[in-house]
């Protein structure tokens, strides 16, 4: 893949007589991925802290991306068009609140409460080794909110986590009136050893610059009497998204631009950062490149016929001066967000 995704900008710009249409050639069914292929898979005898016993000898690891000279964090993994289950932690339930004398700071604190820290139940969390590829996902006090956080640290003594970013609401236990929608389970770690659990988990290590797999099957011998390897067609996404339309630059905006019958696929996650702080399942209210394909500043444009599979984020998005578009009969199928 590209550093950038494909941008038609106002240059593209047609005149009201004439249209640009990109379009499947017949019989064919073009893909535009921005899968990056996972290969190189070894079998993997390192002693690694935390990881359960039932995993032991059973993982396989193989070399993360890289970009600019460093391994990609990779957070979301798809074997051909299905999505790879992420190692989770078993869910816990924040106590009801966290000592005074523990609480930190926050830009988004009100009166006593706190955004960036959050107690935990002994054993529910512990200082992980790859604590920078670590999220933290959790239901902050209400059951409607859903936040991935990276974790700045975790105290033991203490049992307390601090996020690097606040959570929309203080990361208290699940209101009473809605807790019987999650359970004891308002809150768990991703992408920790800990929690390759069963078959199909992994877990993306910058610090090592690998990902590693228990395998959903077991691993057989090849014809030279060697291991096979676990996945012959495991993508790690180097996008989120694919193709920008975008006429916001110059105040001309894109018009007559048509796609039909194209199939998009493997994209990336958006990750929290400070600029999407206070947001829950609100991201689409803001202008950020979270989908596969991303219309801005455009006229009179469509996409049909087209495929949405396999994505870590939303399927079509209008941003900004969308003015009579049109997207009609897609199909969106296994994507992290919305389609439209």
């Amino acid at each position: 893949g590209t550093e950038d995704s494909f941008c038609f900008s106002g240059a593209d710009r047609t005149s009201s007589a004439r249209s640009v249409t990109y379009i499947a050639f017949p019989d064919e069914q073009p893909i535009l991925s921005s899968g990056v292929p996972i290969s190189g898979w070894e079998q993997e005898n390192e002693e690694i802290p935390g990881l359960p016993k039932a995993a032991e000898g059973k993982l396989w690891s193989a070399p993360l991306p890289m970009r600019n000279g460093k391994p990609i964090g990779v957070k979301t993994l798809y074997d051909g068009y299905r999505r790879m289950p992420r190692a989770r932690t078993a869910g816990f339930s924040p106590p009801d609140d966290i000592n005074p004398e523990d609480r930190k700071a926050s830009e988004l604190s009100v009166s006593t409460q706190v955004f960036d820290t959050i107690a935990y139940p002994e054993g529910a969390m512990r200082c992980y080794e790859n604590l920078a590829d670590a999220e933290l996902l959790v239901r902050p006090t209400h059951v409607w909110v859903m936040n991935l956080l990276p974790i700045a640290g975790i105290d033991e003594a203490k049992r307390i986590a601090r996020t690097t970013i606040p959570a929309t609401y203080p990361m208290y236990k699940v209101a009473f009136r809605e807790g019987f929608r999650t359970g004891e389970q308002s809150a768990w770690v991703e992408n920790v050893f800990d929690g390759i659990t069963a078959p199909g988990k992994w877990v993306a290590d910058t610090s090592r610059g690998r990902i590693y797999l228990w395998p959903r099957t077991a691993n057989t011998i090849d014809t030279e009497g060697k291991p096979k390897e676990p996945a012959e067609s495991v993508y790690a996404p180097h996008l989120t998204e694919i193709i920008r339309v975008d006429g916001m630059d110059g105040d001309t905006p894109v018009e007559n631009l048509f796609f039909e019958g194209l199939t998009f696929a493997h994209t990336e996650r958006i990750t929290w950062d400070a600029k999407t702080v206070g947001l829950q399942h609100d991201w689409d209210l803001y202008d950020s490149p979270n989908a596969m394909v991303r219309f801005r500043g455009a006229e009179n444009c469509a996409i049909r016929n087209c495929a949405f599979t396999a994505g870590g984020g939303v399927a079509v998005r209008l941003d900004l001066h969308c003015i009579d578009n049109r997207i009609e009969d897609n199909a969106n199928t296994g994507m992290g967000g919305t389609g439209i």
